[in-house]
């Protein structure tokens, strides 16, 4: 239960900040074109604390998640509607009193703040350095296993790779750790790519095609990673049945046999033995104990004992500020391309009902990935939260200029129309591309959050 409740919170400071930064861009554009600003808010609800200051309140608010920029004359339709206005008061001041071209800036700079965000804190991250925490660049063939059911043979059998082999390159790219590895292979589903595999003394090179898993929207070969059977961590049910087991304990053995990997330690616990005798090894001596097991629920309905094995720590390389820098924008530039692959990915018969997160997801991942970092330190777990959001971030830049009603990019054509045709729009018009707008933002959030229900139960 703590741990869900330290998930969730984490969660929703990561949203929240992408979303306050956000509206901060909104709130800067809009102050120096002259467009006064209300309210500036950080979080939703009743205001707790705040401040008034040359016309604008700043405030605290009941719910500390992100925040909202109301600018003077922003909600006029709904005025106008009720008092059966044709035309919108065009004040100075207000949002629609300034020209088109201004109101197109204060559209823009709400994504264009999360693009400069983005671009900090990944060259901040990638100056400090991090460590990666993966198994190395050994693979396991999943059709050696019966761990995964598949109806045909995968890409990496196909193409002749064989458990224990280790993938150095893909397309010329060095691969450190199956975490490069599992990258690329993840964002290049129907492409045919080059992989230098060392097999022993032997090298090879092989040609394969990843297929595109459909409940996600990633490129899958049918691999997995090598990770040799030592115990890691420890979840609290197996610790209490087994007290004997330990962090750095080596699993050599399960009832007589020999274990090489923590797949074939999943292996054996497919039909969910209680209990199995194992010989292990602690330090330099071998013991033989018996070793209880508690199983968990999964949404894959794969098997679960709480006990993970130990993976190997990589740090990133050492750069100077101009090159951290020159790291964050190619990593952001990437990102926005991967982006939009993967939106293009939604029309090519995915399962978008599984591949679709909605916020309660989002927030739940971000969560996650900020526990997680932090189970090997509080700077470690800073950088995988702060790099997490910064991805978020650009998916949000990307969303929000897409030409949607309601949405920055739906307001910026619709401003550049008003813009091209020097005249004002009618009240008719933004009335009813507000409506549709909403409409459709509705219908996407219902969706979504539909999509995160079935996710979670």
């Amino acid at each position: 239960m703590l741990d869900t409740i330290t998930i969730i919170l984490w969660g929703g400071l990561g949203l929240g900040i992408v979303i306050f930064v956000h509206e901060f861009g909104h709130f800067i554009a809009a102050k120096l074109l002259g467009i006064e600003v209300e309210t500036f808010s950080l979080g939703w609800g009743k205001k707790l604390i705040g401040f008034t200051h040359k016309g604008t309140t700043y405030q605290i608010a009941v719910f500390p998640l992100g925040g909202y920029c109301k600018m003077k004359g922003e909600h006029v339709l709904s005025e106008a509607l009720q008092k059966d206005q044709k035309e919108i008061p065009r004040e100075e001041g207000t949002y629609f009193g300034v020209a088109p071209w201004k109101r197109i800036i204060v559209s823009f700079c709400g994504p264009g703040a999360n693009l400069v965000f983005a671009l900090f804190v990944l060259s901040l991250i990638w100056w400090i350095g991090f460590p990666v925490y993966s198994p190395d660049n050994r693979m396991i063939l999943a059709s050696d296993y019966s761990l995964t059911e598949f109806s045909t043979p995968p890409p990496a059998t196909q193409a002749g790779l064989k458990t224990g082999d280790r993938i150095i390159a893909i397309n010329d790219e060095k691969i450190r750790n199956f975490n490069d590895l599992r990258r690329i292979i993840a964002v290049s589903p129907r492409e045919k790519l080059r992989f230098t595999v060392k097999r022993g003394d032997e090298t090879l090179y092989l040609y394969i095609v990843p297929t595109l898993n459909k409940n996600d929207g990633r490129g899958t070969i049918g691999i997995f990673p090598w990770i040799d059977p030592v115990v890691d961590e420890i979840g609290p049910e197996m610790r209490k049945e087994n007290p004997w087991l330990t962090k750095g304990t080596t699993i050599l053995s399960m009832d007589g046999t020999t274990i090489h990997n923590s797949i074939e330690f999943s292996q054996l616990l497919l039909h969910k033995p209680a209990f199995a005798q194992v010989k292990i090894k602690q330090g330099d001596t071998i013991l033989s104990k018996t070793m209880h097991f508690v199983y968990q629920k999964t949404k894959d309905n794969s098997v679960s004992v709480n006990l993970s094995f130990k993976q190997n720590m990589y740090r990133t390389p050492s750069y100077n500020p101009l090159q951290a820098i020159a790291k964050g924008v190619s990593e952001t530039v990437s990102t926005i391309g991967l982006t939009i692959k993967s939106f293009g990915l939604l029309f090519s018969g995915i399962n978008i009902n599984k591949a679709v997160a909605g916020p309660v997801r989002i927030t739940y991942e971000i969560g996650k990935i900020a526990k997680s970092g932090f189970a090997h330190g509080v700077s470690t777990g800073l950088i995988s939260f702060f790099y997490f959001i910064c991805m978020i971030s650009i998916i949000i830049l990307f969303m929000n200029l897409l030409p949607i009603p309601v949405l920055d990019g739906g307001f910026i054509l619709l401003f550049a129309y008003e813009a091209l045709r020097r005249k004002p729009l009618s009240f008719k018009l933004l009335y009813r591309f507000q409506v549709i707008g909403a409409a459709i933002i509705l219908l996407l959030l219902v969706f979504a959050l539909t999509n995160d229900f079935f996710y979670f139960f």
